[in-house]
């Protein structure tokens, strides 16, 4: 069993399921054309939310500050009598790491040492830098991320940038070769966005953004094939501060030190997005992934991905969502809806 599937099935998720690093890459946007298919939810299928604990009813772990670690160090638990394992991980890859030559300031970046506030339902997680609340019976979700608070100069070439990203689990793990759809759903409004610079000659484009991000990955799964645990990220671009239409994108993951190597793809946002995300407007998504996942597919193996891979051997696993911030820019967003369904 190669070292993904085991990550895959470990605590750890996907190499701790590694940000998918496109902001670190920004550069390399490709003009991959997109099939024209049918993108319509058949009227016969049968939908399974498929995001394991949708309403964070055994809480989430959290892991350590260090990219690529996946260490937990700590696990929120809103019931004591719960010995149920926690469906979902909270990543706060490199925060604080600007501030880590002061032991005692970088320890106020993790999220387990900040303010913990209960209001009912509503549990409320703030540090020097991060925001993240979850309400156990809607299901919402806010999360927000200071760059103003975490870089003590501009980000140049190669240096890190933080994170904090939310890690799903899955009910069940399809074959895609099985699915009639795959359909993500998603409303929510970016309630902040701001710039920490004092002049726009600051900013490369190649190395400064804030990014909102969804993904998923596509994992062959078929023991007998020389390409098993190989897999693909599949993502969407939510937001991109530098793009009212974010491109399609298709490359493989890198832009630091710590990458998982594999091939990322995302199409273009207009496909799944109404209208570009904008601070203060709903965003509704409703947008069946399928077609897409098979442009995904055809994209890497034309790029010399996954070559010993047939559709039939790949399977829908886990993902995350949430931000990636290269550059000094605030960004928050609340998630009033969330659902990932499979339609047999």
């Amino acid at each position: 069993m190669k070292k993904i599937i085991s990550a895959i099935l470990s605590l750890t998720m996907l190499f701790s399921l590694i940000a998918c690093d496109t902001s670190g890459s920004t550069g390399q946007t490709d003009s991959t054309s997109e099939s024209i298919v049918d993108e319509s939810v058949p009227d016969d299928v049968v939908e399974t939310q498929v995001i394991a604990d949708r309403y964070f009813s055994h809480g989430f772990t959290v892991s350590s500050q260090t990219d690529g670690i996946a260490t937990p160090i700590g696990q929120v638990k809103f019931d004591e009598e719960d010995m149920v394992s926690p469906q979902w991980k909270l990543a706060q890859w490199y925060c604080g790491y600007y501030h880590r030559a002061d032991a005692e300031l970088y320890d106020t970046y993790n999220i387990l040492n900040g303010k913990h506030v209960v209001n009912g339902p509503k549990h409320i997680f703030t540090d020097t830098s991060k925001k993240f609340s979850i309400d156990t019976e809607t299901g919402a979700i806010s999360m927000r991320l200071l760059g103003t608070k975490e870089y003590t100069s501009n980000r140049q070439n190669g240096q890190p940038w933080p994170h904090i990203l939310l890690e799903y689990k899955m009910v069940k793990t399809p074959r895609l070769k099985d699915l009639k759809s795959v359909r993500f759903e998603m409303d929510f409004e970016l309630t902040r966005f701001s710039s920490g610079y004092t002049s726009n000659a600051e900013v490369n484009r190649d190395l400064h953004t804030a990014q909102f991000v969804f993904y998923c990955t596509l994992v062959n799964n078929n023991s007998q094939s020389k390409d098993y645990g190989e897999y693909i990220w599949f993502g969407l671009n939510l937001f991109d501060a530098r793009y009212e239409v974010v491109p399609a994108y298709a490359s493989q993951d890198s832009g630091k030190e710590v990458n998982t190597g594999a091939f990322i793809y995302q199409p273009i946002s207009s496909s799944y997005c109404k209208t570009p995300t904008r601070v203060g407007e709903t965003q509704s998504i409703n947008y069946n992934l399928l077609p897409r996942m098979r442009d995904a597919f055809r994209a890497a193996q034309e790029a010399r991905f996954l070559t010993n891979t047939k559709w039939e051997d790949l399977v829908l696993n886990s993902g995350n969502f949430g931000f990636e911030v290269t550059g000094i820019y605030d960004i928050a967003a609340d998630i009033s809806r969330l659902n990932l369904y499979v339609g047999e």
